[in-house]
């Protein structure tokens, strides 16, 4: 009963201070409160890239249907990105380059890789219902593990190259 009379007298509070601020919002949301939302109104984040068209998306959300009707109008293009977030904000991602077969890909930033594995394209809507519908991504069949190349290494390996490099076989003196 309490719990229901603290309610009330936060409502009565609210409504209240909208009355003398109609422009007062009633809530915030948070992160948390957006994925709750997105997870229980079956809305999905995805995101992509098509060559062909040069069309792309930073991201955007819609539901299952949605999501595979974009694939759908992509996929054929010769190249392309596309990727989603799964219900436990993993993202997983498919790229192709001028194939029917293309890289799934699920990044794991806290251990500097990914797990990897070749799908035919027409495989990938499969993926996305099965993740969708609950399936652990990163306990699909076939995944590898893969760690992603360094750069600073790279960069390090730069340097040194050009430490050895001869000054004298590339600039001779005019005489």
């Amino acid at each position: 009963m309490i719990a229901i009379e603290s309610f009330l007298s936060d409502l009565c509070s609210t409504l209240f201070s909208l009355r003398s601020n109609p422009f007062r919002p009633l809530f915030i949301v948070t992160e948390n409160d957006r994925n709750f939302l997105m997870t229980n109104l079956n809305m999905i984040e995805y995101f992509y890239s098509d060559d062909d068209n040069e069309e792309s998306s930073d991201s955007s959300s819609g539901t299952l249907q949605d999501v595979l009707a974009t694939w759908e109008r992509i996929w054929k293009a010769s190249s392309g990105f596309f990727g989603f977030m799964s219900p436990g904000r993993v993202p997983v991602q498919v790229s192709w380059e001028e194939s029917n077969e293309a890289e799934l890909d699920i990044p794991i930033p806290e251990r500097q890789g990914s797990m990897n594995k070749t799908i035919l394209l027409s495989e990938f809507p499969e993926i996305i219902d099965q993740v969708m519908k609950g399936a652990d991504p990163f306990e699909l069949e076939g995944l590898e593990f893969e760690a992603w190349d360094d750069e600073s290494e790279d960069d390090d390996d730069d340097e040194d190259d050009e430490e050895e490099w001869d000054d004298e076989d590339e600039f001779e003196d005019d005489e």
